[in-house]
């Protein structure tokens, strides 16, 4: 190793001694901004537009649509409703000079448009959109996503009357050889379902009626492998889709939730299905309080702005999910509140979280051997050239 390079990873590296696991699957990763980790920079004025014309719609921070909001640069996500009248939409904002943005239909196949670009979305559904801000000087991305719903208060189902030739004959799902209990209905293009946290990942054969297309989870799947397609389980819920279209292009989805784990456990005096208030005689135990799991403690009150363990109570005192900032370092608390450590695969891109659930930037030298490079909100880079020094698809240095 030349001197340039010892001198780069020596100052970059000097406390580093990390335990983890190598991120051994990166495989199509998108470097994208995790919800509120930092400011979005790039883009100013963003918002949604009625494709009828100039006035934009109200943009909301949670999918009650009961806080609305204007763009602001902490807000990684947003939901939209849209009237039934309205069948178009568009997404406008400005630019700044060095940046590149994409707007993105994950709900369609990742077809591209630019911003202004009407998107057409039916009655009753759901797109989920992304718009990808690309720095043109170093190649880092950022990511906003919006699900944008149509609300349709017509009778039941004209598209049922549309679409009612497209089924799937049947789905069924399975883990090392066991049947997993689905009950599948041609008709019912919904399922709730509940693994073991042992079940990291489950094997979905999706066969159709007739000789239609499939994807599960965004991935063609034929005969010739019967239908069948492995997917990896994130602990806490997984939306998997699966598509079936006919020559014509008339489509069908049908969506798992799958849950993978349970949530935090309560002891047998406490009331999981409570939606008394907490404070009532349980001391030193996780409750739950309007849905929402809290801890009280020796005396009875609910624990606020405070670690227990692995989780943190928010100023309400409902346990924290998501990207948490405390004390001026970024957490990440999973689906089930705990605070993660180690390589974490979050939206798509990858990041590292030391022993005590710190997310890590810049250069750092891994138990493999290998150096990486995490951007300063903490995405891990690769194809490309940091400082001189290449950077393969797996986010390794390339020597």
């Amino acid at each position: 190793m030349n001197k340039k390079i010892k001198r780069v990873i020596s100052i970059a590296l000097t406390i580093i001694a990390f335990s983890a696991i190598e991120p051994a699957k990166k495989i199509n990763l998108i470097i994208t901004k995790a919800y509120a980790i930092s400011d979005i920079v790039g883009l100013d004025n963003l918002k949604v537009c009625k494709s009828s014309g100039s006035s934009s719609v109200k943009m909301y921070k949670e999918s009650g649509y009961s806080k609305s909001t204007k763009f602001e640069t902490d807000i990684f996500k947003y939901y939209i409703k849209l009237s039934e009248n309205t069948s178009k939409f568009n997404l406008r904002a400005s630019v700044n000079s060095g940046y590149t943005v994409k707007v993105i239909d994950k709900s369609d196949d990742d077809e591209e448009y630019d911003l202004e670009d009407e998107i057409s979305i039916k009655k009753g559904k759901t797109k989920t959109i992304a718009i990808e801000i690309s720095n043109d000087a170093d190649s880092s991305k950022q990511t906003i996503m919006f699900k944008v719903y149509r609300e349709d208060n017509d009778e039941e189902d004209d598209e049922e009357e549309i679409n009612d030739h497209i089924y799937l004959h049947d789905v069924t799902l399975s883990h090392l050889g066991d049947n997993i209990n689905l009950n599948f209905t041609p008709k019912i293009s919904t399922y709730d379902i509940n693994v073991d946290l042992d079940i990291d990942y489950i094997k979905i054969q999706a066969e159709p009626e007739d000789e239609d297309k499939v994807k599960i989870n965004g991935i063609t799947v034929d005969e010739d492998d019967d239908y069948e397609k492995r997917v990896a389980l994130n602990e806490g819920k997984n939306e998997i889709p699966i598509r079936v279209k006919n020559d014509d292009d008339d489509e069908r989805i049908y969506i798992l939730n799958i849950t993978r784990g349970n949530t935090i456990s309560t002891n047998s005096n406490s009331n999981s299905n409570s939606n008394t208030n907490p404070l009532n005689n349980k001391t030193s135990q996780w409750v739950q309080n309007n849905g929402k799991w809290q801890y009280n403690d020796s005396t009875g009150r609910v624990v606020k702005n405070s670690w227990v363990q692995d989780y943190y109570l928010q100023d309400n005192g409902d346990m924290a999910t998501g990207w948490l900032n405390y004390g001026g370092s970024w957490y990440y608390l999973g689906t089930d509140g705990a605070r993660k450590t180690g390589w974490q695969s979050i939206d798509e891109s990858w990041y590292y979280l030391d022993s005590q659930g710190k997310i890590q930037t810049g250069w750092f030298k891994d138990l493999d051997g290998k150096y990486y490079y995490l951007s300063s909100y903490g995405a891990m880079v690769y194809n490309t050239t940091i400082d001189g020094y290449k950077l393969g698809a797996n986010g390794a240095w390339v020597k």
